[in-house]
This record gives C-alpha cells, sequence and structure tokens, in this order.
C-alpha cells in the first residue's frame, strides 16, 4: 500500500529536481515540491515523523526542517500535487496503485441509507468496514483473517433484509451453503457464504468450507445462520477456537415504530404517501402485523388499493377510507365456510371445539386492538380419529374460518405426509421441511399421520424430522398455524415423542365414527348430490350393512361410504344398460338406486375384500 505525506517546511528550503525513476525504485519512496514551504512524499510503507524528517534532511545539503506533518489520502495527494507536477510517471504510479488496492470498499450511497431498527447489525457493519480498511492498509494479503457474522433471528426479523444489504454495500453474491448436503459450494471473490444447518457439517465438507474462505485475498466474509440464541452462541464459541473476527448479531423482533418505518419506506419506493399516523395504527391494532414480511403483505395490498382507486402522489396523502387489510369478498362468501362445517353431519364435538377455537382467536385479536394484554396463542391443534372421519375436511374448512375472520393471512391450506417431508438420505430431510413451512406461510399446515414421522432407527431418515417441525413452528408461530392429524392412540405416542410437541399445540380435538343413523345420513346426501333417488325400501338393508361394519375395527367411515356408493352406481347402470334394448330409459328409471343394486355391491366389496385379505395372507406365508 502507498502512503501519502503533506510537509510544511522551514529554514533554506532550494528548490529541489522532479525525482527519476531510479531514485523512486532505489528508495521505494518519491518526492514533489510544490511550493518552497510544502513538500508532499509518497512512500511504500508508513512512516514515523522522525522517518519523514530524516528523508527530508537527504534531499538538501542544508538545514531544512520540518514546521508540520500530516499523512493525506490518495485523493487529496493528487490534488495538491496537481497532475502537472507529478508528471506522466507519478501519475502513472499513483493510478496503478489505485488500481491494485486490495480489499472490499463500501459503497457510499448504500452506506448513507436509512435503516430501521438493526442496531447490532449496523454497529457490526462500521466494525467490519473498519476491519477491511486496516486490512487493505496494513495487511498483506496472505495474513488477512476471515471475518465472521452470526446471524439469529426468527423470520422477519431483517435477516433477509441484511443479506440483500450486503450484498448492495460490497457489490457481492450471496451464496447459500446448506451443510446438511453432501457436496459443499465454493465462492469465489465476488461471492460470500451464507451458511446454513452448521453443526450438520461432515469432516472433510467443513474442512472444504473454512479453505475456501481462507484462500481468498480480498473477500473473506462469512455468514452463518443460527436457529436459536443457543446455537449462535456454540457456532460463535467454535469459531472463536480458530479466529478473531467473529460477531454474532442479534435479530431482535421489530419494533412498532420500526414496523411503520418500514411502512413508509417501502410505500415512498412505490410512491405512495400516507399519514403516518394512520400507518401507526394499523400495525398496532392488527394482530397479523408482527414482522416485516406481514408489512410487506400489508404494503403490497395498499399498492392495489391505490392502484384500483386510481391514486396519484401529486394528488397529496392516499385515503385508506376503503380500505382493508384482507382481501375482499362478497357477503354471500363470508361465513359460507362455517356455514358448510355446521352442515356436516355429526361430529358435535369437533364442530363445538372449532367454534370455542375460532372465537379465543377472535377475541385476542380483538383485545390486542383494544390495547390489552394478549396471551399468545400458537393456535396449533391436534385431530385424532380413525380414516373417513371428516379430519382433512374440517382442516379445510376451519382455514377458510380463520381467513374469513381476518385470522390468518392467506386463504391457503398446505397438505403433506411422510413422503413431503422425509428425505431419501441423510440430512435431505430439514431441507424438505423448511421449504414446507416456506410454502405454508401465511397460511395452515396440516401434516396427516404425523406418527409416522416418529424414528424407527438410529439409521431412519426421520431423526430430525420432529426437532425441524418444531424448531419451524417456534419461528414461525405468528406465520403458519399447524394441524397434525392420525390414529387417536397413534397421534399421542406421536406428541409424547417430544416434549416441545405438547408444549405447542393449544387443543387436541378427537373425531369419534359415525354412527349407524350418521352413516344412513351421509349416505343420502352424497347420492343425492350426484343426481339420485334411492328407494325407501332400501334403508333397512343399509341399516343392517352398516351396523355390522362399525363393528370392524378398520371401517372407513365416510371414506367406505364413498366407496360403496361408488359401487352402488356401478352395479346400476350395469342393470339399467342391459335393459336399453327392450324399452327406451325414461329420467326416473335412469337415476334411481334400488334394493338389488345395494345388495349386490356390498357382495361384490365382500368378496374384494376377501380376495385382498387371502392375498395377504399368502405374502405373510
Amino acid at each position: 500500500m502507498m502512503n501519502y505525506y503533506h510537509i510544511k517546511l522551514m529554514g533554506d528550503v532550494q528548490q529541489l529536481e522532479r525525482p527519476s525513476e531510479s531514485f523512486a525504485q532505489e528508495n521505494n519512496w518519491m518526492y514533489f515540491l510544490k511550493e518552497k514551504e510544502d513538500l508532499f512524499i509518497v512512500t511504500g510503507a508508513a512512516n514515523t515523523k522522525r522517518e519523514i524528517a530524516k528523508k527530508v534532511q537527504s534531499l538538501w545539503e542544508v538545514d531544512v526542517y520540518l514546521d508540520g506533518y500530516s499523512s493525506i489520502t490518495e485523493d487529496d495527494f493528487i490534488d495538491k500535487v496537481g497532475r502537472e507536477q507529478l508528471g506522466e510517471f507519478g501519475y502513472f504510479l499513483l493510478k496503478q496503485s489505485k488500481e491494485n488496492k486490495q480489499g472490499l470498499t463500501p459503497n457510499e450511497d448504500v452506506l448513507s441509507e436509512n435503516m430501521s431498527g438493526l442496531t447490532t447489525f449496523k454497529n457490526s457493519i462500521q466494525h467490519l468496514i473498519n476491519y477491511l480498511d486496516y486490512q487493505s492498509n496494513y495487511l498483506e494479503s496472505h495474513t488477512k483473517e476471515p471475518f465472521f457474522l452470526i446471524f439469529n433471528g426468527q423470520k422477519g426479523s431483517g435477516r433477509k433484509y441484511a443479506l440483500q444489504y450486503l450484498e448492495r454495500l460490497f457489490d457481492l453474491k450471496a451464496v447459500d451453503i446448506h451443510c446438511s448436503e453432501y457436496f459443499l459450494p465454493k465462492t469465489d471473490e465476488k461471492q460470500f457464504p451464507v451458511v446454513y444447518d452448521y453443526f450438520k457439517a461432515r469432516a472433510r465438507p467443513k474442512l472444504e468450507l473454512f479453505a475456501n474462505i481462507n484462500a481468498k485475498r480480498e473477500n473473506n466474509i462469512c455468514i452463518l445462520i443460527a436457529q436459536s440464541t443457543e446455537e449462535a452462541k456454540k457456532i460463535e464459541m467454535e469459531l472463536q477456537e480458530e479466529y478473531y473476527n467473529v460477531n454474532r448479531i442479534e435479530f431482535p423482533p421489530y419494533t412498532n415504530d420500526e414496523l411503520v418505518e418500514i411502512a413508509i419506506q417501502l410505500l415512498a419506493k412505490r410512491r405512495i404517501s400516507i399519514d403516518k399516523k394512520i400507518v401507526r395504527e394499523y400495525v398496532e391494532k392488527a394482530s397479523n402485523l408482527n414482522n416485516a414480511k406481514d408489512i410487506r403483505r400489508m404494503v403490497q395490498r395498499i399498492h392495489e388499493y391505490a392502484v384500483a382507486t386510481n391514486y396519484c402522489q401529486e394528488n397529496g396523502l392516499l385515503d385508506l377510507g376503503h380500505f382493508s387489510l384482507q382481501k375482499e369478498q362478497s357477503k354471500s362468501k363470508c361465513g359460507q365456510a362455517e356455514k358448510r362445517l355446521n352442515q356436516m353431519i355429526g361430529l358435535q364435538s369437533v364442530k363445538k371445539l372449532i367454534r370455542q377455537q375460532v372465537a379465543f382467536e377472535q377475541l385476542s385479536k380483538l383485545r390486542k386492538e383494544k390495547g390489552y394484554h394478549v396471551e399468545e396463542s400458537n393456535g396449533h391443534l391436534l385431530f385424532t380419529g380413525n380414516p373417513g372421519t371428516g379430519k382433512t375436511e374440517v382442516a379445510r374448512l376451519y382455514t377458510e374460518i380463520l381467513y374469513e375472520y381476518g385470522l390468518i393471512a392467506e386463504n391457503k391450506i398446505v397438505e403433506v405426509g411422510r413422503a413431503d417431508l422425509i428425505g431419501e438420505y441423510v440430512g435431505q430431510t430439514a431441507p424438505k421441511i423448511k421449504k414446507v413451512f416456506d410454502s405454508a406461510s401465511g397460511g395452515v399446515l396440516f401434516i396427516d399421520e404425523a406418527y409416522s414421522l416418529i424414528p424407527q432407527s438410529e439409521r431412519d431418515f426421520a431423526n430430525e424430522a420432529i426437532p425441524t417441525i418444531i424448531q419451524e413452528m417456534e419461528n414461525r408461530r405468528n406465520e403458519v398455524v399447524v394441524i397434525f392429524a392420525g390414529y387417536k392412540e397413534l397421534m399421542h405416542n406421536f406428541i409424547d415423542t417430544n416434549p416441545g410437541l405438547q408444549s405447542r399445540i393449544s387443543n387436541i380435538i378427537h373425531f369419534e365414527d359415525y354412527s349407524v343413523d350418521e352413516l344412513n345420513e351421509i349416505f343420502r346426501i352424497m347420492l343425492s348430490n350426484k343426481g339420485y333417488s334411492i328407494e325407501s325400501s332400501c334403508e333397512s338393508a343399509l341399516h343392517l350393512h352398516f351396523l355390522s361394519r362399525i363393528r370392524n375395527e378398520h371401517f372407513g367411515n365416510g371414506r367406505y361410504v364413498r366407496k360403496l356408493i361408488e359401487a352402488i352406481l356401478y352395479q346400476q347402470a350395469t342393470r339399467v344398460m342391459e335393459r336399453i334394448g327392450k324399452r327406451d330409459l325414461d329420467e326416473t328409471e335412469m337415476n334411481a338406486v334400488i334394493e338389488v343394486d345395494i345388495k349386490n355391491a356390498i357382495q361384490e366389496l365382500s368378496e374384494l375384500e376377501s380376495t385382498q385379505r387371502l392375498i395377504g395372507f399368502g405374502l405373510q406365508g
């Protein structure tokens, strides 16, 4: 690195000749006398005042003394000496020095941006800039140390913004590195690694990761993402055993004031002006505006409203008089989900508990809007019951109800099972689960047969599933409502596997098997919805059949009813079409189900089940 000095002289200062190329090469410094009292020196190494004084004395045979001494920047040096005084050779050397200067240089425009909150991050960035400047000026490339930043915080707390800020500040590209994978990508001088699942890294890939970071000459920034404060501290302790520059950055939840500022800034970028007091009212009263992600969603809704109302910034502040955070729904649709739930056959205890859960969430929202203290409710549920008892259908209706009452941001339910969550090799499970939670963000995640996630051995790829789900439930407690579902006994075994599951489930709702009368009613409604009628004489056959079926532990409840109807309609169609050559069919006969259709269908299903049992027995033998 070149060092620049401005010296004020006193004494018998004589004019000097311009330094030659050989002088600069032999002595590793150059001088330029601007006026008799102003001497400018550039050196290849930092000099003390005494060393500068010796250099000054070597230029004149008579005594010349330092009246003033200061270190200046390269730009000041060029400006004060002047291009003409420097000459072609001197200017060329300085230009080369500037072009070959190693290290990252922050973008001043980005640095001057107004950043809401993130105090710890801002302080760490200033520390990083100071250290990079120190490295650039005083350290050789082989002695430069990596600079580690450990990010710890929930979704929507500013971590994503911080990564984007670093990219813009230093004109770099972030590269995600998931340590649970077998092969970890390398980063070049224009990239910096963002490391996830640090403690899942295998020995060799981990060594290669640090070798890649250590080998960089200019950019050796590394970001590590922690899932909890405890993990962040462990990463910090491990890195500090080998490295000096290890910084743990906490991203606490944004305050309401900070969320308001973020909203105002995002709106300004879209050329929308709104009274700050009104934005504050929305943030303080809305139950679903808890982080930066929620604010971005609100800003998007306001932008859509502004476009719909032909707003123009030149006209002043946007009037939010008719604005709603929820997407507009017609009155005919509002409340339809709750109505459909109440129309479902049976499930009286389920309906009661669902009403209680919704009422609790509604009142909590209203109390929060009025400024009262509200106990945090995660809203996660556990549905237990046999197949065909309505768990999936109720989960879908519950999602719609939550959305209609403004308790979730999107009318969205993501339905998954073991195959959607468990990886095919070690380390693949956690990323799959996080991806599923990402897709369910703002809505409901329905995990069917959740007990299948219990690992059956140490080598089961499901070993990390439940801990990862618990972590995601914690990280996204204001983003995703989780519903677990499955057989009663197996689901209780599931929640007993980890105390963290029990503490995060707010309600357990059991779905009883349907009674014979309820099955008859379900049968009639399903058949009627398909446009068919049934003879009254069929009721006795159906009643006796359902009475015998419910004693079977593998009875499928509503699923079996659908299966039975399908078999009946095939029998009915065969019977009707066999008679088509004899006479024309009227609509009544075309849509009528008679007793023989039901008896033939029951016999066919019984024979099919017997065949399946024999096949299963044969396979076991």
